[in-house]
């Protein structure tokens, strides 16, 4: 499948917090650079709930901001190419067509040929909640695109759901690791780590189990969902 990668495509990739889309495809993104196609990753929030400490809130906004900075540069992605929504349903809670607007009204300015929407059940329901506003918003898009769904950290996808991936080794694995440890505020998230099992133990080995369930000569894969939009 990495020569199914897309190549001189307008790609959007939706982050519900900065980190998920490292995450989940750091190096499907790595790869997409690579073959020259032009981006956008949006964070759907800044994720500031997420940095424990007694700084205020716009300072803590700043923090992940700087973090998302660093880490997709790791991959090749520059700056520019970055959009931090900061969705209100954070702060509310519920999604409405605020949300969905400020979604919608990218997609018309960038007009992606792919979509990546991150999926998984996260215990606070801000990847779910995400995930609606993209939907809804892909619903008034109306034009087709190509969807990819992607998994951070809270759930894996069942083999059989599974109908694109990116194979890898050990060199980009560790890309991809240090594009994470970018994201120095979350690995003091306790959410994310527990004495048990750090962040970074997660992500490989739910990469490398992915490629050993799927088959792969790879050691490690990035799984997606793949579908044709509304």
């Amino acid at each position: 499948m990495i020569d199914s990668i897309p190549s001189h495509k307008k790609i959007l990739i939706f982050s519900p917090h900065p980190d998920d889309e490292i995450i989940g495809m750091g190096v499907t993104i790595h790869k997409m650079v690579q073959r020259g196609n032009i981006f956008k990753i949006a964070y759907l929030t800044n994720g500031e709930r997420g940095v424990f400490s007694d700084l205020p809130d716009h300072r803590k906004k700043k923090v992940r901001v700087k973090e998302a900075i660093k880490a997709t540069s790791v991959l090749g992605v520059k700056e520019k190419d970055l959009v931090f929504l900061s969705l209100p349903f954070y702060v509310s809670r519920v999604p409405d067509s605020e949300d969905t607007e400020a979604v919608y009204d990218l997609m018309t300015t960038f007009m992606p040929d792919i979509i990546f929407v991150c999926t998984d059940k996260d215990p606070n329901s801000t990847h779910q909640m995400g995930s609606q506003v993209v939907d809804e918003a892909l619903v008034q898009y109306g034009i087709k695109t190509m969807v990819y769904c992607y998994k951070s950290i809270w759930e894996d996808f069942k083999i059989r759901d599974v109908n694109f991936f990116v194979g890898f080794e050990s060199p980009l694995m560790e890309l991809k690791i240090m594009a994470l440890k970018e994201h120095i505020s979350q690995f003091q998230n306790p959410d994310l780590n527990d004495p048990k099992i750090g962040l970074i133990k997660k992500v490989t080995d739910r990469d490398r189990k992915l490629a050993k369930n799927l088959k792969l000569k790879t050691e490690y894969s990035e799984g997606f969902l793949r579908s044709e939009s509304l």
